[in-house]
């Protein structure tokens, strides 16, 4: 016992020390990857992504042809730096894609309208890739526009609503994956693979009175709080899913 309390100062201190580390090697690596999002988005990404959008939207053959090669030219240059992507298979995709289209010197309309196909595909990849960079680094900006600006005791109790919103969020998935597992369980020791049910039915029935508290509090704090309406779009979702079937009937049957 002497010897743990001489010690304890000395495994705080260490631990201490490296929670400091860890924490401010995370804040580095952070601060490097939106540092690598941002040059990404005003470079390469940005300028492949809009240029593509524009291109795919021109009728004219002649002049699509035209501003494809031109688009391809401009990215293909080392200067453009394609690493600054940040994704391996989107730049293999570019390359491969660039492949394709330099062998189409002696094109044909089949293998012109292979590549445009590819060209698509390519496009709806690059889309995805940008609108995720840009939600990383803007994910906060609609929250700060409209909270900074508000009278000090509703920034606090707009904080407050935010931090129950993250605490409320992980009560309901920690609730639905002990609901799920109940489930699953519990069909487990029906069928007779399981001698007993692993997680209890008091637990399965508090986990879904917490889930239903946790998912009140979500949908109410998500219409409340400025810039949180996923939650209310993936409620409605939900919903929209779960009443499909049922109006599919009723209209069956009112024929």
């Amino acid at each position: 016992m002497t010897l743990t309390k001489e010690y304890l100062p000395i495994l705080v201190a260490i631990i201490a020390a490296s929670l400091a580390y860890l924490y401010t090697k995370r804040n580095n690596k952070l601060n490097n990857f939106y540092a690598q999002v941002k040059e990404s988005l005003e470079g390469i990404l940005g300028s492949m992504y809009f240029d593509l959008r524009i291109i795919l939207q021109i009728e004219d053959e002649f002049e699509k042809n035209y501003e494809v090669q031109k688009w391809f030219n401009k990215h293909g240059r080392i200067e453009m730096s394609l690493f600054k992507l940040g994704d391996r298979n989107l730049i293999n995709s570019y390359l491969d894609l660039e492949k394709e289209y330099r062998k189409l010197r002696n094109r044909t309309q089949i293998d012109q309208k292979a590549f445009y196909i590819n060209l698509d595909r390519f496009y709806s990849k690059l889309d995805k890739h940008y609108w995720n960079s840009f939600q990383s680094l803007y994910n906060d900006y609609n929250w700060f526009n409209k909270v900074l600006n508000r009278p000090f005791p509703v920034k606090i109790a707009l904080e407050i609503g935010r931090h129950l919103l993250n605490f409320s969020e992980l009560i309901f998935y920690i609730s639905a994956v002990t609901i799920y597992f109940g489930i699953y369980f519990g069909v487990l020791k029906r069928l007779s693979i399981l001698e007993k049910n692993w997680i209890p039915i008091d637990f399965i029935m508090i986990a879904i009175r917490l889930a239903a508290l946790s998912f009140f509090l979500i949908a109410l704090i998500s219409i409340i709080l400025p810039g949180h309406s996923k939650w209310t779009e993936k409620s409605e979702k939900v919903g929209n899913f779960m009443l499909s079937p049922v109006r599919k009937l009723i209209r069956i049957l009112k024929r």
